[in-house]
């Protein structure tokens, strides 16, 4: 079951998640190996012409390797003291990013969602299914835009 896993989730995300810190924006950056990754463009045409609109799903398997982190609702997360130890996924904000890949950068005041974009594709999260209550394949699916 192994090797299957390997090949469903043989992917690497970054995660960039918003707190409030001293009134100020910040992001924690969680890298999360063993996802499932995928990128869709849509197609449209209407009068005004040819409309694309890309969208990223993400499937994070509860026991993907997030560097030692653990997953922590966003409510949780946006209070708690020792966020360094957790992970969330916040849909509701419209401000954690997720990128296919590792980064290694840190967002900051000199490294900002700006230069992110610049350099590396990024996807808003927009939703979150909990589906780790299942008796088996427990999971986070993400979609994001």
């Amino acid at each position: 079951m192994s090797e299957l896993n390997d090949v469903l989730f043989g992917d690497t995300v970054t995660l960039y998640n918003h707190y409030r810190e001293n009134r100020e924006d910040r992001w924690q950056r969680t890298v999360i190996r063993g996802v499932q990754h995928r990128a869709k463009t849509e197609k449209t045409v209407d009068a005004s012409g040819l409309h694309l609109a890309q969208s990223v799903s993400v499937t994070i398997p509860v026991n993907a390797d997030a560097g030692g982190r653990h997953y922590l609702p966003p409510h949780l997360f946006a209070t708690s003291e020792n966020r360094a130890a957790y992970w969330t996924l916040d849909s509701e904000q419209n401000l954690d990013v997720i990128v296919n890949g590792e980064c290694a950068e840190e967002l900051s005041v000199t490294y900002t969602l700006d230069h992110l974009r610049k350099e590396r594709r990024y996807a808003t999260i927009k939703g979150v299914s909990d589906n780790t209550g299942r008796p088996r394949l427990k999971h986070w699916k993400v979609t994001a835009v």
